[in-house]
């Protein structure tokens, strides 16, 4: 990847960032809810949905966990191997206790969920 296209990745990181950390409490909160209105329908038994996992400022999904959960889909979420810059897509483990949590708890060691390592790219 030339310098040129990296700092253009850079900038609109950037500026996205700049963006999401204008809106309000209840803006994002109406926003959040607004992606996930229009992604449940896509969420259904046997599906394998990918979803990212919100970090600063990023919208957060988690309410699509439970739902997949509750529908029967299995989430993968995005892991890049340290020193790595390959993306591969590891299954993402529910709370085992059974307890309820208003967010997922990041899945430290979410490549050896069920004994299953991260999938590789199609």
């Amino acid at each position: 990847m030339n310098q040129t296209v990296r700092q253009q990745k850079k900038e609109l990181r950037r500026l996205f960032r700049t963006e999401r950390s204008r809106l309000g409490r209840n803006e994002r909160r109406r926003a959040e809810q607004a992606v996930i209105r229009h992604l449940k329908p896509l969420v259904r038994r046997g599906k394998k949905i990918a979803v990212y996992w919100a970090m600063g400022s990023e919208l957060n999904l988690s309410a699509l966990f439970q739902t997949a959960s509750e529908r029967g889909a299995t989430v993968y979420l995005p892991y890049i191997e340290p020193g790595r810059k390959r993306m591969w897509f590891t299954p993402y483990c529910a709370n085992r206790t059974g307890g309820t949590q208003t967010r997922p708890q990041p899945p430290a060691c979410a490549a050896v969920c069920r004994s299953q390592s991260p999938r590789r790219p199609a």
